[in-house]
C-alpha cells in the first residue's frame, strides 16, 4: 500500500468525479468491466455470465470458459503505454494530461530495515494502491483488453483482474471453438501490454454442457 496524504486524496476524488463523469457522459468505460463503478458490482458480473451459459444452454450449444486472473495488475501498469492510451483513445490533454503525468510519475519506492532506510527505487511502472485515482487508471489502461476478446469471436465479463472468457457453439464444433478459446487466451498474453499477463498456471478452462431437456441442466 501507498503512503498517500490526505491532501493528495482529497485531491483525487475531485479528479475522478470529474473524469468518471466525462468518462461515462462519452461512453469510454469498459461496458464488460464491473469494478469501481457505480451500480455495478460482482454479483451483476456472475449473473451476467450466468445468464448467458444458461441462454445458450437452453438453445441446445455447448458454453467453454475460461477463467483468467490478471497478475499484479496495479503494479505492472505501463506508464508510457497508459498516457498514450488516455491521448488517443480517452482524448485527455492540456492540464488534465499534465496533471496526471505528475500524478504517475517521480514516485519512489523505500525499503526500511531496522529504523533505517537502506534503498530508495524510483517506480517506473504502476499506480499507488490505496489511492483514489488508481483504480480508474486500471480500468483505462485494461479497456482495450475486450476489444482483443472480441476480435476472436468470445465473450467476457471482468471484476477488476479476474476475468471470464467464453465462447459457445453447438457440441458438434466443440474442437473448433477450444482452439478459438485458447487462440483468445493467447492473444490476451500476446497483444495485451506487456505488464499485465493472464499466467498459464491461473487461466482454467471449463465445459458447460447443452440442456438435456427444457429446464434441466446436466
Amino acid at each position: 500500500m501507498s503512503n498517500l496524504t490526505f491532501l493528495s486524496k482529497t485531491v483525487e476524488c475531485v479528479v475522478a468525479k470529474q473524469l468518471n463523469g466525462y468518462l461515462a457522459a462519452n461512453g469510454l468505460l469498459p461496458r464488460l468491466q464491473s469494478a469501481y463503478r457505480r451500480c455495478h458490482s460482482m454479483e451483476m458480473a456472475l449473473l451476467r455470465v450466468m445468464s448467458n451459459v444458461f441462454a445458450a444452454a437452453d438453445q441446445k450449444r455447448v458454453t467453454l470458459l475460461a477463467l483468467l486472473d490478471l497478475s499484479a495488475v496495479f503494479d505492472c501498469i505501463d506508464h508510457d503505454i497508459l498516457l498514450m492510451h488516455l491521448q488517443r483513445f480517452v482524448g485527455v490533454s492540456g492540464q488534465v494530461f499534465s496533471w496526471i503525468l505528475s500524478f504517475l510519475t517521480e514516485r519512489s519506492q523505500h525499503v526500511a530495515y531496522a529504523g533505517s532506510l537502506l534503498l530508495l527505487i524510483i517506480l517506473l511502472w504502476g499506480v499507488p494502491q490505496g489511492s483514489v485515482f488508481g483504480p480508474q487508471l486500471f480500468l483505462l489502461y485494461t479497456a482495450e483488453l475486450f476489444d482483443i476478446i472480441v476480435s476472436h469471436g468470445a465473450s467476457a465479463h471482468f471484476y477488476t483482474d479476474d476475468g471470464q472468457l467464453y465462447v459457445n457453439s453447438l457440441a458438434a464444433d466443440t474442437d473448433d471453438t477450444i482452439n478459438c478459446l485458447q487462440a483468445c487466451v493467447g492473444a490476451v498474453d500476446e497483444e495485451q501490454p506487456t505488464a499485465v499477463k493472464s499466467t498459464e498456471d491461473a487461466a482454467d478452462m471449463a465445459q458447460v454442457p447443452a440442456a438435456t431437456g427444457q429446464g434441466h441442466y446436466n
